[in-house]
């Protein structure tokens, strides 16, 4: 179930309080230059099994945002009229075919655009053992990682991911 980049979805707009200012199209946002836009919201989530190692997956190569990279185990742009909530249950059906629900998460925080450059994200903890049976479409493959190795990997530069990776494991100290 492969649901892609939807150019044409519409997102809410929100001011450095979080509130909604406007809407505007996901592929319009993303080539906009105007940082006076404001930004937009996304809900994200570890998978951290009982080793305290998270599942990061590697987004396939032909995904239009960070292709090829290692990403959150699940994340999802929040849509006009979602809440963050929604948006991650969303989420993990999509892309890690898990139905879950929202007492099944803990929410751990709030990543500002001061974090990501563009983007509010919410983000969750999922406990699980289990590797899910994820999207093929979404993900060519993952790892097991420990946050500090994750850490060091993208830092190093010998590998890349998305630009909330290191800020919520440091900020949110997992």
């Amino acid at each position: 179930m492969s649901h892609g980049f939807d150019y044409d979805e519409i997102l809410d707009l929100v001011d450095e309080n979080d509130q909604v200012v406007g809407h505007i199209a996901r592929g319009k946002f993303l080539e906009s230059t105007d940082e006076s836009l404001g930004y937009i919201r996304g809900a994200a989530a570890f998978i951290i099994n009982s080793h305290g190692e998270l599942w990061v997956p590697r987004r396939a190569n032909d995904r239009h945002v960070m292709p090829g990279g290692l990403d959150f185990s699940v994340a999802e742009t929040v849509g006009s009229g979602e809440s963050y909530d929604e948006a991650v249950v969303r989420g993990f059906l999509e892309e890690a075919n898990l139905t879950i629900s929202i007492e099944d998460l803990q929410n751990i925080g709030i990543l500002s655009p001061k974090d990501t450059e563009t983007f509010f994200i919410n983000v969750y903890i999922y406990k699980s053992d289990a590797v899910p049976d994820y999207n093929q479409d979404d993900y060519t493959g993952y790892k097991w990682m420990k946050p500090e190795e994750l850490v060091e990997l993208l830092s190093s530069g010998n590998d890349f991911g998305k630009n909330g990776l290191i800020p919520a494991i440091k900020k949110f100290s997992l």
